[in-house]
């Protein structure tokens, strides 16, 4: 087993484990998600994918926010909440607005065929891990269709594990979903 694989696992263990305590609203999870995301980096980098490294750096960066944020909601907890349908499709929409010209013009410069994958997620997610930061149930519908489209992405530069870390990422968050929703106030 070579160096890379031994990251992409540990990446996917740590990726794992922060999932599942983010699902429980541990703090703990922001930990996880720093590490798991410093991995990727350097994983991606490898698999000579363009956007997702500077997403996991994105990503190492919401950790340290997502961890002051709910720690400070320790003091003063910060109730499970809604972002509203109108938000979510103005989302859609300049997602899509940013993505295509992006895609357009960046596309001679990566080897993979589904660059506009590569920077809808990247552009997506980090609204996603903003949304769950800041505890908006629907983060957890957000990474649903994130998820399912990384699985295809990953398979397609060859990060096996990977794909089955984010396959099961789809599970987990519809169990994230229904957790939350049971929890926000009556």
């Amino acid at each position: 087993m070579d160096l890379m694989s031994v990251l992409e696992i540990a990446g996917v263990v740590l990726g794992f484990v922060y999932v599942v305590l983010a699902i429980r609203r541990h703090i703990s999870c922001w930990l996880a998600s720093y590490v798991a995301s410093g991995l990727f980096v350097v994983v991606f980098l490898d698999a000579g994918l363009i956007f997702q490294p500077w997403l996991q750096v994105f990503y190492m960066v919401m950790a340290v926010y997502g961890y002051r944020k709910w720690r400070r909601g320790a003091k003063n907890p910060a109730t499970l909440g809604y972002w509203g349908w109108r938000n979510n499709l103005i989302a859609v929409a300049a997602l899509l607005a940013v993505s295509i010209p992006i895609t357009i013009f960046g596309a001679q410069y990566s080897e993979s065929s589904l660059f506009f994958i590569d920077v809808v997620t990247a552009l997506a997610a980090p609204l996603a891990t903003f949304m769950q930061a800041r505890k908006y149930i629907g983060n957890w519908i957000w990474w649903m269709v994130l998820d399912t489209t990384y699985v295809a992405l990953y398979l397609e530069r060859g990060l096996y594990f990977t794909a089955v870390l984010y396959a099961s990422y789809f599970a987990l968050a519809w169990v994230g979903y229904r957790s939350w929703r049971k929890a926000l106030p009556a």
